[in-house]
This record gives structure tokens, C-alpha cells and sequence, in this order.
């Protein structure tokens, strides 16, 4: 018994959505980049050089896929069968495991930008200068070539090495009123920020400077800005932060935030400089 000519043309018609759902056209390389779906951090691909899924099939029922990193080398892979390369972009560290993995990550004091690496193979450099730019070398010697990576898989599979960067140098600056060395209230904030950045490092550097405006003379400048370093670097020791760690210098009129003529008095000038490491 066979199929109406209706109902066999629309399964006809059916079996073309398939195949051409299932990846790229036949042999044709795609006309545009396809939606990324590993998220909006993530760097959008290009059709060469990029880590996907090829498929061969030579009898629409038996499917060989290999993880190759170009539609040429799905087509040479393939030969003369019907074939399709589907460029990753999720989850592409799964399906095709990469031998190496090189990822960009953004400067992680927040500045926009990040760096730039050049992933070298026998034959051909792969350059990632954007922020979450991957490349991935698989097994059997294949070149490097790009794979999509967002934020949050980067996190996961470098969350050894992310967890165990140090913390950043920090730098925070606590003002004086005129000839004291006592901070004045308003400097309570910054001395709290100061404390919790230091409390939040398992091993740390301080180096704690004083400095005044330009009124008085230079003696006397210089022993109020060491007394100021001073009483900044005691309140730290009494709130529980290691002497050992902490270097206290006066620096006096010298180096001002602010440059004035002598004689002005300038509060922005009287101020303690502390950089945490």
C-alpha cells in the first residue's frame, strides 16, 4: 500500500526541514553569523577557524560526528557523503574537549579593556584580544582555533586559578584638620574601608605616609606628617593588624596632592596615604 501523493509530498517536504534544521546547507558555508547563545559577553564567532560538531551521513540513517575546527575540514573529513558543521557556541567544552584551553579574562580591577594572547599552531595563530576570547586545541594535534566562552563558564572551569589570584593593591587616603594629628571624623569611613580591605587579605603589605599643607616651617611639617603616618598605623595595630607589616613614613610639605604657594593652607594637602598590597 503506498502513501497519497498529498500526504507523501508533505512528508517530503518534512524531511527537507530536517536536514536543513540539523545544521548548514549541504557543502555551503553559512551567509551570516548565527545568534550566540553562550550570552552577551561572550565573543561572537566567525565561520573558519572555530571549534563545532561535524556530521557525516551517508544514508540518512547512520551519523558519525567528530569535533573538527572548520567547515573545510568537516567537508575533507567527510569526503564525497552528505555533511554538516555546526559551529559551538554552548557547552562546547563538553561535547568536544579541548587538549588546551586558552581563555582573555578583563582586567579584574573593573578598567575597561583586557590583555591580548596569540594562540600558536604548526600553521596558523589564533589572536584573542577581548575580553572572554577563547581558543581550544583538541586532541590529535589539530590547530588551535576559537570556541565561544561566557563569564560564567570561564568562572567555572578556571575557578582554581581565578579563587587563587592575590587582591588587588588598594590605596586609601585619610585628611586632617590643620597642625593635628588626630583624623577627624569624617575620616571614620575611610578608616573603616581601610580596616576591612586589610582584614579581607590573608597575607599583606602596608606602607602608611604622611603629609601637611604648606603652612609652618619645613621641621615642623615634617614631624606633624610622621606623627599623622604614625597615628594611623597605631589605630590599625590596635584593630588587630600585624606591626610586622606595617612601614610608616613622613614625607612633610613634600609631594602635595594639591600644589599651593607657601603658607596656604590646604586640607586636601593634610592627609595620610596608606597602600595596601
Amino acid at each position: 500500500m503506498t502513501a497519497p501523493p498529498v500526504l507523501a509530498l508533505w512528508l517530503f517536504v518534512l524531511w527537507l526541514f530536517v536536514l536543513w534544521f540539523s545544521g548548514e546547507a549541504f557543502g555551503q558555508a553559512p551567509t551570516s553569523a548565527p545568534p550566540n547563545p553562550a550570552g552577551p559577553d561572550a565573543p561572537a564567532w566567525s565561520a573558519e577557524a572555530h571549534v563545532g560538531l561535524c556530521q557525516c551521513t551517508a544514508d540518512h540513517a547512520t551519523l558519525r560526528r567528530t569535533c573538527l575546527t572548520s567547515r573545510q575540514e568537516c567537508q575533507a573529513a567527510c569526503s564525497n557523503v552528505i555533511y554538516s558543521f555546526l559551529p559551538l557556541t554552548r557547552d562546547a567544552l563538553s561535547i568536544c574537549p579541548p587538549k588546551e584551553l586558552y581563555v582573555v579574562l578583563p582586567n579584574a580591577d573593573g578598567r575597561p579593556g583586557s590583555g591580548a594572547i596569540t594562540v600558536s599552531g604548526a600553521t596558523t595563530n589564533t589572536t584573542l584580544d577581548k575580553s572572554y576570547a577563547a581558543a581550544a586545541g583538541l586532541p590529535g594535534g589539530k590547530e588551535p582555533a576559537s570556541v565561544a566562552m561566557s563569564s560564567s563558564e570561564t568562572e567555572v572551569v578556571f575557578s582554581r586559578a581565578i579563587g587563587a589570584r592575590p587582591i588587588l593593591p588598594q590605596h586609601f587616603t585619610i585628611h586632617f584638620a590643620l597642625g593635628s594629628a588626630v583624623p577627624g571624623p569624617e575620616a571614620a569611613t575611610d578608616y573603616q574601608a581601610l580596616l576591612k580591605d586589610i582584614k579581607s587579605r590573608s597575607v599583606y603589605e602596608i606602607e602608611v605616609a604622611g603629609y601637611t599643607d604648606t603652612v609652618s616651617a619645613q621641621a615642623l611639617n615634617q614631624k606633624l606628617s610622621l606623627d599623622r603616618a604614625t597615628a594611623i598605623a597605631a589605630a590599625m595595630i590596635r584593630d588587630g593588624v600585624d606591626r610586622r607589616a606595617v612601614a610608616i613614613t613622613g614625607y612633610g610639605k613634600q609631594f602635595l596632592a594639591y600644589p599651593t604657594a607657601d603658607e596656604v593652607a590646604e586640607a586636601r594637602n593634610r592627609r595620610v596615604e596608606v597602600w595596601v598590597r
